[in-house]
């Protein structure tokens, strides 16, 4: 699913160092290797590695910190200044397999759109490489979510597995027309017609907010109870709904 990615920052007290980080959230093949900086060579900078806020107990560095993810992390990290963690960051790297990963995107079918919604997704960098089959309109995606956000359908298309290459490019289109305009591919991201729709990771059912209603959505998939959101319910990106996307919401919860 997400790909809905975090990027936070808390208020910032101009008379504390800032924080600067190298690789913005997002997806990763294999590994991320990561440098945070302080505005101040001198400042120690403090984080955590599972989502938490970090404390003055934390992990801790002076000036600058590398750090290499091998696995979806949430990174986040702080000023400690005077006993007190101030300007705090979040980031959050989804780590792919470049030996397979899932090759999709969700489509937010606008009002007329009532037909079957189709893909059509190329890599301009590779001599416009179709993944769709090469005929127009491409590929049908499946119903996910009928009726479900503000009324209106939510589609998923499914490239299946693949490697290191992913489109560049993506259109969605009812049944061939109308369609949207060309644009950019983000693997696992929510379109409309307009382009990329943002959603915090961890809202499993897409409300607008990380709260205890997408952790009662998770255990409903995990126990069988209901499937509804089932197709937004992986959210540490490893392929699985298990009892640690429980403790990944928990954890950005708790967080906020």
């Amino acid at each position: 699913m997400y790909d809905h990615i975090v990027t936070e920052h808390e208020a910032v007290d101009p008379s504390v160092a800032t924080l600067m980080v190298d690789k913005e959230s997002g997806e990763y093949i294999d590994e991320v290797t990561v440098t945070v900086t302080s505005s101040f060579a001198n400042a120690t900078i403090v984080y955590t590695t599972d989502g938490t806020a970090p404390t003055a107990s934390s992990p801790r560095a002076t000036g600058s910190v590398t750090l290499t993810f091998t696995s979806t992390t949430t990174l986040r990290a702080g000023v400690l200044h005077n006993g007190q963690v101030k300007n705090t960051i979040t980031r959050t790297y989804k780590i792919r397999s470049s030996q397979a990963r899932k090759l999709h995107a969700f489509f937010i079918a606008p009002t007329g759109w009532t037909g079957t919604i189709y893909c059509w997704a190329w890599n301009a960098q590779l001599g416009n490489q179709n993944y769709t089959g090469g005929t127009w309109p491409g590929a049908a995606c499946n119903l996910v979510g009928s009726k479900l956000y503000n009324g209106l359908d939510i589609w998923e298309w499914d490239g299946g597995t693949v490697g290191d290459d992913i489109p560049t490019g993506i259109i969605f289109s009812n049944q061939g027309s109308p369609q949207t305009a060309d644009l950019a591919f983000v693997n696992g991201a929510y379109y409309n017609q307009n382009g990329i729709l943002s959603f915090a990771t961890g809202d499993v059912n897409l409300d607008g907010a990380v709260t205890s209603a997408d952790v009662t959505e998770l255990y409903n998939v995990l126990l069988g109870a209901s499937d509804t959101y089932a197709f937004n319910a992986d959210v540490d990106g490893d392929g699985a709904v298990t009892a640690a996307d429980v403790t990944t919401v928990y954890s950005i919860i708790l967080g906020n």
